[in-house]
Parts: structure tokens; C-alpha cells; sequence
């Protein structure tokens, strides 16, 4: 989160409640390896936060895992007008778009 001006100081002031999202990250992963016997191999940020500057290269050199982008609509069939718009709000729309295909599942 390296910014400068008035942009550093907001982002390192967001650190302290970086840290505590990612400290519950470190506990779900724990979960995941007592429940499936498996370690995680790298995480994935998701919704509109995800954008912020510097935040995947914080939340690797402290997690010390890889952060990859996400890929949510890779199964998702769109229109090939949508796939440019698609790029540009995958974070913002990842959420929503999970939300209503669980509803659409349970139809």
C-alpha cells in the first residue's frame, strides 16, 4: 500500500483492519487443511476493495502465498460484447454474480 500524499496516509491507516482480514484468512485456511486434509496454495481477493492499490503485494509479502486475480466468469457464458466490460468489473461484480447463480442453482 505505498501511495503518496494524502493517499499514503489512507492506506496505511487501512493496514490495522487489513491485517484482521487477513488474520481470518489465515484462520479459514487452517480449517480448510483440518476439513480436506489440503493446504491452500494461494488466495484470491473478490469485490470492489480488491482494486486497491498495493493490496495484493501487501497480502502476499504478509501471508507469504501468492494472491492471484480472480477468474469468475471463466465458466460464466456472456454475450462477446459483455467480455470487455467483464475485465473491468470482475471484482465489483463477482459477489452479486455468485449470489444469483447460488439462488438460480437452488431453483
Amino acid at each position: 500500500l505505498h501511495e503518496e500524499g494524502s493517499e499514503q496516509e489512507l492506506s496505511t491507516s487501512l493496514i490495522p483492519f487489513l491485517d484482521v482480514i487477513l488474520q481470518t484468512g489465515v484462520r479459514a485456511m487452517g480449517g480448510y487443511r483440518t476439513r480436506y486434509g489440503r493446504n491452500v496454495e494461494a488466495m484470491c481477493f473478490v469485490g470492489g476493495s480488491a482494486n486497491l492499490p498495493g493490496l495484493q503485494q501487501y497480502a502476499t509479502e504478509s501471508m507469504k502465498m501468492p494472491f492471484v486475480t480472480s477468474r469468475f466468469f471463466q465458466n460464466v457464458i456472456t454475450p462477446s460484447t459483455l467480455r470487455l466490460v467483464q475485465e473491468d468489473f470482475i471484482h465489483e461484480c463477482a459477489i452479486a454474480s455468485g449470489l444469483a447463480l447460488k439462488f438460480f442453482k437452488n431453483q
